[in-house]
């Protein structure tokens, strides 16, 4: 027996603290006929910096011998987002287009490694292409009809990747615009909700500024627009469709590109800089998830009901004796679980308007073995424009 001793023994994990969201994490393939000193090809990384980045080999000096944009996308990423910034990459051929890469039965090589490499943790993921030397692009619709295909096939690999509870959102670059918007495609004829298509470069010529729009993705809540005014322009000096400069001149142009459910780059009169248009993605106005936001939103719940409800699988279930039904008691607790797990994230960080969660009791869980749950969530409206009344008034009248 021990004499005149007081032993404290310090409790952990009453408070229900919660882990950091992880809604920034993106993956992004790049693409170069030779691999960076520290990363081989199909090799999956995670860097937090521009000067990780740069230790891999992946330097302006990169681009320059390669001829690529692997350290210019990067560069971009971080200039709008800070340093921290978890970013997975992947170096690919310049030969793999992008519609074998974002193929489903390609996953295991492509996209589905860098996610396993994540631990299914990356929320958005894109690609961009470094085209070698002498590559002519075959234009469908006004772009590469890579990026078109490419489109249809992402929204397949995000459906394959949520019935694996790791779902994400695909932006595709859209390469070799030019810069008629005429014969640029209406994407929102498509049904590719998980899948926003970017047009524009912060250089002239065939390329997309990814690594703009994915960092500034990556440091605003999943219910911000990209393209909110009050968050400041973007931190770039130009911006171009193809080979002509996004300038107030141009406005009527880069309104018919939103128009058609890309996302771009604009300007407003009387401010300076460049901001981003609407986030639609490539499917109907009237379909509920025709913004990259909504997506984001959805998706985070997504995850949280699955982490929610997967800690129920196989629990036992008490049942009214004279119904054979769910207990009351039963049913609240279901409805509770995922309410506090939706209010400690979504709506504890303002990134929701409201929710519901209704669980009817009188479920024959004995024979079915299945509990049925109604999640609603409520989403922030965005102010697309205003219409304004302005004149004089005279109170003597």
């Amino acid at each position: 027996m021990a004499n005149r001793i007081i032993d404290i023994q310090i409790q952990n994990g009453a408070l229900g603290q919660l882990a950091p969201a992880e809604d920034g994490i993106f993956g992004l393939i790049l693409q170069s006929a030779v691999a960076p000193s520290g990363l081989a090809l199909l090799t999956a990384t995670s860097i937090a910096s521009l000067a990780e980045a740069e230790a891999l080999g992946i330097d302006a000096a990169f681009d320059t011998a390669n001829t690529v944009i692997c350290w210019k996308v990067i560069k971009e990423f971080y200039d709008e987002s800070p340093s921290g910034t978890t970013l997975w990459i992947m170096f690919t051929a310049q030969t793999v287009t992008m519609t074998v890469a974002f193929d489903v039965a390609n996953e295991a090589t492509y996209f589905g490694k860098l996610q396993a490499a994540a631990g299914g943790k990356c929320r958005i993921m894109s690609m961009v292409r470094s085209f070698a030397g002498g590559y002519s692009a075959t234009t469908t619709d006004g772009v590469d009809a890579d990026v078109l295909t490419a489109m249809t096939k992402a929204q397949a690999l995000v459906e394959e990747f949520r019935t694996r509870k790791m779902p994400f959102l695909c932006i595709v670059p859209g390469h070799h615009y030019q810069a008629n918007t005429s014969t640029l495609k209406d994407i929102s004829t498509y049904t590719n909700k998980w899948v926003q298509g970017l047009i524009g470069d912060t250089a002239s010529g065939t390329g997309c500024a990814i690594g703009i729009l994915l960092g500034r993705l990556a440091k605003i809540a999943v219910d911000t627009q990209p393209g909110r005014v009050k968050d400041g322009a973007l931190n770039i000096t130009a911006a171009y469709h193809n080979a002509t400069a996004v300038t107030l001149a141009l406005d009527t142009a880069v309104r018919a590109v939103e128009t058609k459910g890309w996302i771009t780059f604009g300007t407003y009169p009387g401010k300076s800089g460049f901001y981003f248009t609407n986030d639609w993605t490539a499917t109907a106005r009237t379909d509920d998830f025709d913004r990259l936001t909504r997506g984001r939103i959805i998706q985070k719940a997504e995850r949280i009901v699955y982490a929610t409800y997967l800690n129920e699988i196989l629990d036992d279930i008490k049942l009214n004796a004279t119904t054979g039904m769910m207990t009351t008691n039963a049913a609240k607790y279901y409805q509770q679980i995922i309410q506090r797990a939706i209010d400690d994230s979504l709506t504890a960080e303002d990134e929701i308007s409201g929710l519901s969660v209704q669980i009817d009791p009188m479920q024959d869980v004995l024979t079915t073995g299945k509990v049925c749950v109604e999640v609603r969530i409520v989403p922030d409206a965005y102010a697309n424009s205003f219409e304004i009344s302005l004149g004089y008034n005279n109170p003597a009248l």
